[in-house]
C-alpha cells in the first residue's frame, strides 16, 4: 500500500468522497460504476487475477489461484484461498472495487484508465485502484 502525507490524504478523501457522492447520488451500484470491471483481455481475467477479497478481508493485494476460480459477470475471478471464493459468490457487490477497479482518479478527471490491482486504498469499506502511485 503507498504511505501518503497529511495532505496527500485529504485531498485524496475528498476527491474519494467527491466521487462515491456523485456514484450514490446517481443510484450507482458497486459493479455498475463503470461499464467494465478491469479485466485481462486476453484470458478474461477479473483484476488481472488479483483476489478482490483479500483487500478487504486480509488488507493486503494478493493474487488468486488458478485452482480457486469463479465465474461473475463474464469475467473469471481468482482467490487467494476457498474463504475468500466463498464470501465472494455470497456478496459479489460487496467486494468488487469501487468504479470496476477504474483508477479513481482518472475518474474524477473524467478519463476511464484501468487501475493497478497494487496501488489502492481503503476507504469506508471500499476498495479504490490507481493508475500510478503519484495519483
Amino acid at each position: 500500500m503507498v504511505q501518503l502525507n497529511a495532505l496527500g490524504r485529504w485531498l485524496l478523501l475528498a476527491s474519494a468522497v467527491s466521487l462515491l457522492s456523485a456514484g450514490l447520488a446517481f443510484g450507482v451500484q458497486r459493479s455498475e460504476a463503470n461499464e467494465r470491471i478491469i479485466s485481462d483481455p486476453s484470458d478474461q481475467l477479473a483484476l488481472f487475477g488479483y483476489d478482490p477479497v483479500a483487500y478487504l478481508a486480509d488488507g493486503e493485494a494478493r493474487r488468486g489461484l488458478p485452482a480457486v476460480e469463479t465465474m461473475y459477470a463474464g469475467l473469471v475471478w481468482r482467490f487467494a484461498n476457498e474463504g475468500n471464493r466463498q464470501a465472494f459468490v455470497d456478496a459479489p457487490e460487496y467486494f468488487i472495487p469501487a468504479y470496476g477497479g477504474h483508477s479513481a482518479y482518472m475518474m474524477a478527471q473524467g478519463a476511464i484508465t484501468a487501475g493497478h490491482p497494487d496501488i489502492w486504498i481503503r476507504l469506508g469499506g471500499r476498495v479504490l485502484f490507481f493508475h500510478t502511485a503519484a495519483a
